[in-house]
Order: C-alpha cells, then sequence, then structure tokens
C-alpha cells in the first residue's frame, strides 16, 4: 500500500514506487479558501474510474491492484492548483507480501497477481482461511494455459505472469492467498485478501418515523483498522460514526432513529492508519407515511389514490421460483429463475418496476394483474444479485422490496431441468456446461434420436456437426471446465432432452427444451376481418397454462387461457375485427402458475383495395401492393420459363457432344449421397393471396429431401 499525501500547494510530499498488484491511495488536501468546487482527480486528462471518495476536506482515489496500466500522471484539480503524482511499478513480485481490501457487493471484484523475472513451467495459487488448518488448492497452470474455477478466474500464463481475477467478491473470499513456482515449497508471493460488507435492518425500507440500524462487517481485524459510517450528500461524505476495531470487535453499527430522502445513500468506509482502503455502499429506501394508517377492511366511498393503497406495505410481496442445486437455496447454473412482484392494488398512476442494483432490467418482463415478473434466462454467476420490486407513483419510487438471488458454480445434476423458448428470429438460448472436473472430451448431444450436435477436446477448437448450427456465444475453445452451446434464433422443433455428457459418460447436465410458437390468420388483415391467434407449445409440456394477452403499452390484458390437458397444444382466439390497438399481442406460458415464456406477435392492419384515391391520379396502399404483386408474379413467371428454354437447349448441346464420355464416368464412380435443402417460397398465391404466408426463415419452410445421383 503506498500513500501520497498532497498540500493546497500542489507540493509533493511522498513519491515511492508502489509493489506490482498492490493498491495505491492518493490523497488531496482541499485549501481553506477553495471551497466553491470540490477536488477531483485525473489519469492524464481524463477522469478515473477506481474508488474515491470526498471527506473532510480531502479527496481519496484508490488505485486497485496496480500494474505497468496504472502508471501515469494523477492530476488533482480544482479552482485553484492542479497537483501531478508519477506512479512506477517494480518488476516483479517476488517475496512480496501485501493486503487488499474489497467489499462485498454485485459489481465488485479483486486480482491477485504473480510475477517473476525468471521462466517457470507450472504456477499455483492457494488460499488458507482463518478457519482452516491446512491450504485450498484455487488454480495451476502450465505454461500457455488459462484456467477457471468458479468465479476464479486466470489469463494465460506466459510462463511469468500469472493473475487471478475473482469476479463478484463475497465476504467468504477472505484469506491468505500465497503463489508457488514451478512446484516450489517456498511462497513466491503472499496476499492477504480482507473483505467488507454492509446491511440494513429492516433491510426492505422504512417508514420516515421508524429506526432503521445499519451494519458494517470487516472478515479480519489487523492493528489501526477502523471503520466509519458515512452520509452521502451528493459527492461529500459527511461522517457520522467510527471507531477503531479489536480483535474481539469487527463490526460498526449505527442506528437512524428516523431520515427524509436526503439520508438514503450511505458508506461504509474502511482505513489502515488514517488511509481509505475499501468503501461499500447501501441505499435505503423510505415508504411514504401514509403507509402507516391503519389496514383499512372496507373501501371508503371516497377515496384517493393514497387512501387505495394505505395498507400496500402489508400487501406487497416477491416470490421467486427457481431450480434448486441440490439442497441448498441456490439456483441451478444454466437454469431460468422467475421473479414475481405483487401488489393488492394499482391505481392509474402507480407501477411496478423490476432493478437490479439501481439500474433497470434487460431480460423478459411482463406487467399482468398488479404482477410484475421478470424471467431471469440460463442464469450464471453474473446473474447473481439482488432485484428490487419498485413501487413508484409518477416515476418516484414509494417503497421496494428485495430478492437476492445466488447460482451454483457448476451445473451436475441427477435431475433434468426444463427451459421454455420462444420461437422467433430473436429468441435466444444458452445450454450451460459447467463442470468442478476438468474433462478431456465433452460433447452436447440431444435425444430424438440421439445425436451428438457439438464436441471439444480440451485446449482444441469445437467441431460442430449439426443440426443447429451453434449461435455466436457458443464456446470455440474447450478449457476443460465450461462447454456452452449458443442457439439463436430458436426453432420450434428444436424442442427435446439435451445432454452435456463428459469423456467418462456422466450426464454433466441435462436440460428439457420446450418450444412455444404463435400465429396468426390471416397474418394482416383488413380493418372489418376476422383473424384467429394460435399459441402452440411443443409435445412433452406438462402441467401448462397458456393465455392470450392484448398489450395495452406496458400492462397486458388477459384476453383468454386454458390449461392444456392429454394431447391438446394449442390456444386459439378469434378476434371478429381488428383496430389500431390490437395490434400487440403476447401469448404467455405458465407452469404451475408461473411465468416461463412470453412469445410476442405484431398483427398488421391492412388497407381495402377497394378504396377511392382520396385526390388527383393517387392510389391507396392496398391498390399498390396489389399491383406490385402481380407485376412481380407476371416477372418471376417470364424468367422461370426463359430459364427452362436456356436449359433444355444447352442440355441437348450437351447429349449430343459428349453423352459417351458422361456414362463411362458414371459407371467408374461410386454411388454418392447427397442432401439437399429445397426452400419453398409460394411468391405468388393467386391475385389476392398472401406474399408472405409461407415466408422463409419459419420452421414450417424448410424440407430436407435425399437424393441419389446414380
Amino acid at each position: 500500500m503506498l500513500q501520497c499525501c498532497l498540500t493546497a500547494s500542489g507540493e509533493v510530499l511522498v513519491a515511492h514506487n508502489a509493489t506490482l498488484g498492490s493498491d495505491v491511495t492518493l490523497s488531496c488536501v482541499q485549501s481553506g479558501q477553495a471551497k466553491s468546487s470540490t477536488p477531483h482527480w485525473e489519469k492524464e486528462g481524463a477522469p478515473t474510474s477506481n474508488t474515491s471518495l470526498f471527506l473532510n476536506n480531502t479527496a481519496y482515489i484508490v488505485l486497485h491492484s496496480v500494474d505497468k496500466q496504472s502508471q501515469g500522471t494523477y492530476t488533482c484539480k480544482n479552482e485553484t492548483h492542479q497537483v501531478q503524482h508519477f506512479l512506477y511499478d517494480s518488476e516483479n513480485t517476488y517475496k512480496a507480501a501485501h493486503a487488499l481490501y474489497r467489499a462485498d457487493f454485485s459489481s465488485s471484484e479483486v486480482s491477485l497477481i504473480c510475477r517473476s523475472k525468471n521462466r517457470y513451467p507450472t504456477v499455483t495459487w492457494t488460499l488458507k482461511q482463518s478457519h482452516q488448518n491446512r491450504k485450498i488448492h484455487v488454480l495451476t497452470a502450465k505454461r500457455g494455459e488459462q484456467k477457471s474455477h468458479g468465479r476464479f478466474l486466470s489469463e494465460v500464463y506466459d510462463g511469468f505472469f500469472f493473475l487471478l481475477h475473482i469476479k463478484y467478491v463475497e465476504f467468504n473470499d477472505s484469506g491468505e492467498y500465497s503463489c508457488y513456482v514451478n512446484n516450489d515449497s517456498n511462497v513466491f508471493t503472499t496476499i492477504w485478501l480482507r473483505t467488507l460488507k454492509v446491511s440494513a435492518e429492516p433491510p426492505d425500507g422504512v417508514f420516515r418515523n421508524q429506526s432503521v440500524v445499519l451494519t458494517c462487517e470487516v472478515s479480519e481485524v489487523t492493528v489501526g483498522v477502523t471503520l466509519a459510517w458515512l452520509r452521502m450528500e451528493g459527492n461529500t461524505a459527511v461522517l457520522v460514526k467510527q471507531d477503531v476495531l479489536t480483535d474481539s470487535k469487527r463490526t460498526l453499527s449505527v442506528t437512524l432513529k428516523s431520515f427524509s430522502e436526503d439520508q438514503l445513500l450511505w458508506q461504509c468506509a474502511l482505513f489502515t492508519e488514517n488511509t481509505p482502503r475499501a468503501v461499500a455502499p447501501i441505499k435505503l429506501c423510505l415508504l411514504p407515511e401514509s403507509w402507516t394508517k391503519p389496514c383499512m377492511t372496507t373501501k371508503p366511498t371516497t377515496a384517493d389514490e393514497s387512501d387505495a393503497i394505505s395498507c400496500q406495505h402489508d400487501k406487497l410481496k416477491i416470490s421467486a421460483f427457481i431450480q434448486p442445486a441440490g439442497n441448498t437455496p441456490k439456483a441451478q447454473h444454466g437454469t431460468d429463475v422467475t421473479l414475481s412482484c405483487v401488489v393488492a392494488s394499482l391505481p392509474e398512476s402507480y407501477t411496478l418496476q423490476w432493478e437490479r442494483e439501481g439500474a433497470p432490467t434487460s431480460n423478459t418482463t411482463l406487467f399482468l394483474n398488479n404482477t410484475a415478473y421478470i424471467i431471469l434466462h440460463s442464469v450464471d454467476q453474473q446473474s447473481q444479485g439482488t432485484y428490487t420490486c419498485k413501487l413508484k407513483q409518477n416515476g418516484k419510487d414509494l417503497m421496494c422490496l428485495s430478492e437476492t438471488v445466488s447460482v451454483s458454480e457448476y451445473t451436475y445434476a441427477t435431475k433434468s431441468f426444463a427451459l421454455y423458448r420462444e420461437t422467433s428470429n430473436s429468441s435466444d438460448l444458452a445450454l450451460i456446461c459447467k463442470s468442478d472436473k476438468s474433462y478431456d472430451r465433452i460433447k452436447w448431444q440431444i435425444n430424438h434420436p440421439e445425436l451428438t450436435m457439438i464436441a471439444a477436446e480440451k485446449g482444441k477448437n469445437t467441431v460442430v456437426n449439426g443440426p443447429i448450427e451453434p449461435g455466436k456465444r457458443t464456446t470455440t475453445s474447450y478449457n476443460g471446465h465450461e462447454f456452452i452451446l449458443h442457439v439463436s434464433p430458436v426453432r420450434f422443433n428444436y424442442s427435446g432432452t439435451y445432454k452435456c455428457v463428459g469423456d467418462d459418460k456422466t450426464n454433466y447436465s441435462t436440460v428439457r427444451l420446450h418450444t412455444v410458437r404463435v400465429s396468426a390468420e390471416p397474418p394482416g388483415a383488413l380493418r372489418n376481418q376476422s383473424v384467429v391467434l394460435t399459441c402452440e407449445v411443443s409435445e412433452g409440456a406438462d402441467r401448462v397454462t397458456l393465455a392470450w394477452l392484448r398489450m395495452e403499452g406496458n400492462r397486458a390484458v388477459l384476453v383468454k387461457q386454458d390449461a392444456l390437458t392429454g394431447s391438446k397444444r394449442t390456444l386459439n382466439v378469434t378476434l371478429k375485427s381488428l383496430s389500431e390497438g390490437q395490434l400487440l399481442w403476447q401469448c404467455a406460458l405458465f407452469n404451475e402458475s408461473t411465468l416461463r415464456a412470453l412469445a410476442p406477435i405484431k398483427l398488421r392492419l391492412l388497407s381495402t383495395f377497394t378504396e377511392t384515391p382520396q385526390s388527383g391520379d393517387r392510389v391507396v396502399e392496398g391498390s399498390i401492393l396489389h399491383t406490385v404483386i402481380i407485376a412481380a408474379c407476371a416477372v418471376a413467371a417470364c424468367v422461370v420459363i426463359l430459364l427452362g428454354a436456356l436449359l433444355f437447349y444447352f442440355q441437348r448441346k450437351s447429349a449430343a457432344d459428349g453423352g459417351h464420355v458422361a456414362m463411362a464416368k458414371a459407371e467408374e464412380e461410386e454411388e454418392e449421397l447427397h442432401y439437399a435443402t429445397v426452400t419453398v417460397l409460394g411468391v405468388c398465391d393467386g391475385a389476392g393471396g398472401n406474399p408472405g404466408k409461407n415466408a422463409p426463415g419459419t420452421s414450417d419452410s424448410t424440407i430436407y429431401s435425399t437424393v441419389n445421383f446414380n
């Protein structure tokens, strides 16, 4: 750890070389006369992205795990002065020993660096925690290898440099990490990782006059560690409480008896020798005062919107559907997770919205019957975190409840899991196979009948056997642990059971894929013409309910639903007439009351062909379309006739000139099997037909045929 202190005049008081992989804290003290602006740190003219803090007229910046890229000029700027720091890294980490501090929250990460001057064939990272008597093996790599183990990842080891990266640092990741080279018993580099976490009680929001307790905890206490609770006022931190920790005291709590809208943002800062080393943020949720009223058993005759939801704090509820990993509360890696948030009543100006760590989510969402749904597809370690359901009035947060999603590191399971996907050009599926054990060979196969679709050997590129073309996120080089088959788009006939099989014949991951498709007949209709919407689910899906929903902005209105039984696989709804407000629809698939998939469809409202032009020589859109179709059919017919005549001519000429040569060659060649794909386009479907009825790209437009050439 390197600390550099600056005076208001810009004089550099301390300048040392930083140890490779350590943290560097820079501080800049603002003069008493320059308080119209807040100092901020820049690196070579650009704002920095590292942890920063402004407290007691001092601007701090923490540079994490410094390396060659961290070198440069750091400038502390305000109205009166500029101060520069020059940092230089050491060449290696031999016999280096330093401590790193990280907070436990969704975007936290840490890099552990081990670098030698000499080249070594192997390198190893181990971990020893305070409650264990032995060291745990984390990762070992040979020269040219890149390794991963859950949240622990490495870069390619070049014989000199080996970086261990931990994504989404958790509180229990703390401990003593040691780097060994070439199976040497002597430690090459030692790094102590100490973690910090914060919590609030109650966690889901409080009323203005309700007390809340904030707690900050550090994993291990050393001499000179101080914790401080800071209330954030914009970019400035205000010290509320601090305390020096001891071996028997690892936490600092502060009780807020009451607070307001400007007291929602807090940070816990950890200091060693008066230097900030880590900051853990937390955001509180303030509930409206109207919700503190007693619950009403009957609806008042003159109820405004505030009265209508005066009891929502008792009735806002969150539920989570997960496919668990064994007996743990974690979601199985690679499965889908559905979160739902329901409120008893919802007046017009109120909305429910899902957010993750303060940002709106981009996953499948639906708002139906006062319930907000979110589907997390093919969850992995990056899906972990806190998901918050917020009740808002005219865009202002009123109340929130949170659900923490945890995901297992590996996909091994003794039972299969079900995934549901809609079929469209934008549909997406990730089949994830991630093993704790390292396999030399692995494959994804589908069992109807058993067919290997994609296979790989460790350290080599994958081999695609078909019939499904892999998507862009498919694993291209297998590392021995993680093997992903990405499919996009998903077709209706892709349903079936998929298995990830290792070289020891172990079914490491088994997924049952069910597909959903929607259609309209006709897909475009006149204003007074009826339309039939059809939603169909593939065979094998049990306990399924389909529902047709008409979309009105962000809200869905239930039109028809039915629980499928026996051989029934479809749900139809007939629209007797069509208008501009009835063009957006979705078919929702529920499995045991849990939303599992959504299939959207957008209808087209056509103009009549007999419509009279409004002025001059203008024609209406329907008439233009009709003319274009007829012209296209005529041109296509002419082209076909011309090509046929030319083909007939050249065939006759070829037969006359060299027929005996072709026959001799045919007798010498072996019989060869070819596969031809024929796409039926249906360009002309009659004068008033639908040119998009059999459009290519749908699962019904492709015919596979076998052709024998003798």
